[in-house]
């Protein structure tokens, strides 16, 4: 993965990419060099740099000298779901390939999964979020597999940014998704490798459903920046 050098490119890739998940900067929006080193009162050289590790990790596209939010469409959310299924269902194969999971790891994801009930009946997205990005990455991590690892690193920020959408479902959207976890541990506990990447396949083809039905159903009482986001576009001041 793309190294950012020195504190200053640090503190601009965390101003930028909160913008950027915090749908300040919206997709398709140009990001100007220039004016970043100006409002950050740093010079061009660390927002470069920063820039570079957003385009490495699928945030920001560059054309030339133009630097652009990148889109974030339901084909492109779509895509993210079919490679995430690959590498998690891969993930499970390779756990079961060493003999499946001991009774503490088994515990960790029961404890994430606990936790994110906890969040989801507070409405304390971020950390639910948080809790579910962990859950996700606690299967690759079992795997073993470094390259998975790292493919399914490079997808977390751009899974973190679509994830923010699902606020505008209903709750039972996340009641779901703590039921699939829990299936998939059962199904990884049981011992049938079938069972449990069923369960895995299942969940990322029920997200890709969810965001299916917030792009289709976005409404006028949705916030201005998800309207923008899913395709509308009102006058911006």
């Amino acid at each position: 993965m793309a190294r950012i050098k020195g504190p200053a490119a640090d503190q601009a890739y965390e101003i930028i990419l909160n913008r950027i998940l915090s749908f300040d900067l919206l997709p398709g929006d140009a990001v100007s060099d220039h004016t970043l080193a100006f409002s950050l009162e740093m010079s061009r050289t660390p927002i470069r740099e920063a820039m570079q590790r957003l385009v490495h990790e699928g945030l920001i596209t560059s054309a030339g000298t133009r630097w652009v939010v990148s889109s974030l469409s339901l084909q492109d959310i779509a895509e993210i779901c079919q490679v995430r299924e690959a590498l998690e269902s891969k993930a499970v194969e390779l756990i079961f390939r060493q003999g499946g999971l001991n009774e503490s790891q088994l515990e960790h994801l029961r404890e994430l999964n606990r936790q994110m009930r906890k969040y989801v009946e507070e409405k304390d997205y971020e950390h639910n979020f948080a809790c579910d990005d962990r859950f996700h990455a606690a299967i690759l991590i079992y795997s073993q597999n470094g390259r998975l690892i790292e493919l399914f690193g490079r997808l977390r920020l751009q899974i973190l940014r679509a994830r923010w959408l699902t606020v505008y479902r209903s709750t039972h959207t996340y009641q779901q998704s703590l039921m699939d976890h829990d299936a998939i541990i059962r199904g990884i506990e049981s011992g049938d490798m079938a069972v449990a990447r069923a369960c895995i396949e299942r969940h990322m083809r029920s997200a890709e459903e969810n965001f299916s039905q917030i792009f289709s159903n976005a409404s006028s009482d949705m916030p201005l920046k998800s309207l923008n986001l899913l395709g509308f576009t009102p006058h911006r001041k």
